[in-house]
């Protein structure tokens, strides 16, 4: 993930992997049938609580701006194992969608035992996604979760990604953060993320922005960086 969103970041289109839209949904499609993977140095965890219906960001738990938009990098989704018991994890596996021949089968995870099922202890499918900051900062976040409400929420996601991609249409999505309250099959009352989605763009309109060719405005609005024309002789 982390070669991927440095990448991205920077704008270096050419040091992407030369993925078609055609290829890209095709990756994704195999991810979501499932993914280890180095987070790298220099990236940024966003938590959400699904007690309190909160995002925090980084070791110092900083609140998240609500009006913040951050793009998604459908090249650094990632998919994977998660071990909760004595409720911290444990252990853990975590692939990206593009790598699925690192993907660890459910009958080859470690035995942890004993759990306490009334506290949700075990193995836990994981479901994450990389994204950046559009504040100038350009900063990495990485994003994941093992609850079901949230993995379905941005599963939704991922498949209107793939949806995009697989028809040619601006495929990154550029989203706020948002929070919805429901009530559980046990009668509880629990928070599950909304990412609502400002825009659909594309890639090439993304590293125009990262690289200072157009500003936020422009980028969800669809703008795309103009190409250079000829010099007249």
């Amino acid at each position: 993930m982390s070669n991927a969103l440095s990448s991205f970041i920077k704008g270096a289109g050419s040091n992407m992997p030369a993925l078609s839209d055609d290829q890209l949904a095709a990756a994704i499609a195999t991810g979501q049938e499932g993914h280890d993977i180095d987070a790298g140095s220099g990236i940024t965890y966003l938590n959400f609580s699904g007690k309190s219906g909160t995002y925090s960001i980084g070791r110092d738990r900083k609140e998240p701006d609500d009006e913040a938009l951050y793009v998604v990098e459908p090249q650094a989704l990632l998919a994977g194992w998660k071990c909760w018991k004595g409720g911290k994890p444990v252990a853990g596996y975590e692939w990206s969608f593009f790598t699925p021949d690192r993907a660890v089968a459910e009958r080859d995870l470690e035995d942890h035992s004993p759990y306490d099922e009334r506290r949700g202890e075990g193995w836990k499918k994981m479901l994450g996604m990389g994204m950046v900051t559009t504040d100038g900062t350009a900063t990495s976040i990485k994003f994941t979760t093992t609850t079901i409400s949230a993995i379905n929420v941005l599963s939704d996601l991922i498949e209107e990604i793939r949806k995009r991609a697989a028809v040619g249409e601006p495929a990154l999505p550029v989203i706020r953060l948002d929070a919805e309250e429901f009530t559980s099959k046990d009668g509880d009352t629990n928070w599950k993320p909304i990412f609502d989605v400002e825009a659909w763009v594309t890639r090439t309109a993304v590293s125009s922005f990262m690289e200072g060719g157009i500003d936020v405005d422009q980028l969800i609005s669809g703008e795309e960086p103009k190409k250079a024309g000829r010099r007249k002789k």
